[in-house]
């Protein structure tokens, strides 16, 4: 297909678009612009130039940002307007094509590998100085269509881009500029440690109003990437009660000027999400987690912030090659090799997570999250037989020693009651919906609750019965 790549080089394009001849060397062919006949497919791959006058508007450090709504509009009518079919590969039978038009509500991924969807990025950005928004096309034409054929769909597919690029409304360009620079602002802040509240530093902002829960697609199968479910979507509403410590903080955004009100977690504390089961508590750990990244308006996450230093820790299986566990275990158990500090051996699951969080430790994330639903029960509360069988430190044992450090731990907690007893703030979802969690009284129902247990062993082990 060489002929056809130079044929493609060397064509007339329709005004106001232009290649990118940086990305269009010999030496970058095959990565980042290509033509490929296959068995199924026409596969063209090229780097394009769509100039438009207003774009010297778009606020610096926000030119991924300005390039979104563009991209989801192209895919949008890719999939209505037959010129642009290619992009969609609405022209070919082919199952893998939805990545092509997969929608996207995230702008930017931290620490997290790129999906296979088209969204912003050093590839496709807004170019503020030469006034044109750089876009990696890909296209797809039947397998059969002859060279002339393809470089007239070509044409048909770029002058039709230009027209949608042209017509986006530069209100909705702002906009999402001005969404997305809110939150890399209140991030950096966050990283910088300057928003404290009661004393204490902020480590990570629920909005109020935000929409955690996700649907997962083929595509788009991590939470991370993941777009709004559809309604019925209960939103966030920030908790408010003083006596559980639960007190909103409000924030002017530093780009929109709006003000807002956000649930904060702090700094060196044990923050759990509590409830029963199907409540939304694993929704909303991943959101705080996806606060690292930067999201779209309508993704509902745009104001849910975090630092970008973040960890999970689960149970599992792994080989051991000298991780250190030696903070939950003083001796190792039978069937692995080494010292507590240098373990070797088929890891169990409250092994794997041991050395997840220790290594949590050593690379010094700010946050760590805990899901009981995907934890070792035995790692994270004491008990009569693990402590005599087992003899680990457990989490809640620990805590002090992780906190000590400024790490954070964000926990979901159900049937694990010492679990969230532990915990120096928490909420209970209930319908979907958090609401305060007074620890002190709850630490005294939990105590009248075990006496009344105690009493009962007791009881029972004293009876004639027992014996």
């Amino acid at each position: 297909m060489r002929g056809l790549e130079e044929k493609i080089r060397t064509l007339q394009l329709p005004t106001g678009v232009r290649w990118c001849p940086r990305r269009m060397t010999n030496r970058s062919r095959g990565r980042r612009w290509y033509a490929v006949r296959g068995s199924d497919a026409v596969r063209v791959v090229l780097p394009v130039r769509v100039s438009r006058r207003d774009f010297k508007k778009v606020p610096k450090g926000a030119e991924d940002a300005a390039a979104h709504p563009i991209i989801e509009e192209i895919k949008r009518r890719s999939r209505e307007e037959p010129d642009l079919y290619p992009l969609s590969g609405k022209l070919l039978d082919h199952k893998k094509v939805r990545k092509l038009t997969e929608p996207c509500t995230v702008v930017r991924l931290h620490g997290f590998r790129t999906p296979p969807i088209w969204m912003p990025g050093k590839s496709n950005r807004v170019l503020r100085r030469s006034r044109e928004v750089l876009l990696t096309v890909r296209m797809l034409f039947p397998p059969d269509w002859s060279e002339e054929r393809v470089l007239d769909g070509v044409y048909a597919a770029l002058d039709a881009l230009r027209e949608v690029v042209l017509e986006i409304p530069r209100k909705e360009i702002l906009r999402t500029c001005d969404v997305v620079l809110d939150q890399r602002e209140l991030r950096e802040q966050l990283e910088r440690g300057e928003i404290e509240h009661r004393g204490k530093r902020v480590v990570s902002l629920i909005g109020d109003g935000a929409r955690p829960a996700r649907r997962l697609t083929d595509v788009r199968r991590h939470h991370r990437i993941a777009g709004p479910k559809p309604d019925p979507h209960i939103p966030f509403e920030v908790p408010e009660d003083h006596d559980a410590d639960l007190v909103p903080l409000e924030i002017e955004l530093p780009r929109t000027g709006e003000r807002k009100r956000f649930l904060p977690i702090y700094e060196g504390e044990l923050f759990a999400i509590a409830g029963a089961n199907a409540q939304g508590k694993t929704t909303l750990i991943n959101a705080v987690e996806a606060g690292q990244d930067d999201h779209a308006p309508g993704d509902g996450r745009e104001y849910v912030i975090t630092v970008r230093r973040t960890a999970k820790a689960e149970a599992g299986v792994k080989r051991m090659n000298g991780e250190d566990v030696s903070l939950f275990f003083r001796e190792l158990p039978p069937g692995y090799e080494g010292t507590p500090e240098n373990v070797r051996g088929l890891a169990s699951g409250s092994m794997k997570m041991a050395a997840e969080i220790q290594r949590t430790l050593e690379e010094g994330a700010k946050i760590l999250f805990i899901d009981e639903d995907k934890a070792a029960v035995n790692l994270l509360v004491p008990g009569v037989l693990t402590k005599e069988l087992e003899g680990i430190r457990t989490l809640v044992e620990v805590r002090d020693e992780i906190t000590s450090r400024g790490v954070t731990i964000v926990a979901a907690t159900g049937v694990l009651d010492d679990f969230t007893a532990a915990a120096d703030r928490a909420i209970v979802m209930e319908d979907h919906r958090p609401k305060p969690l007074n620890l002190r009284e709850f630490r005294a129902r939990l105590a009248r609750y075990y006496l009344e247990r105690a009493r009962r062993y007791r009881s029972n082990a004293e009876s004639p019965e027992s014996d």
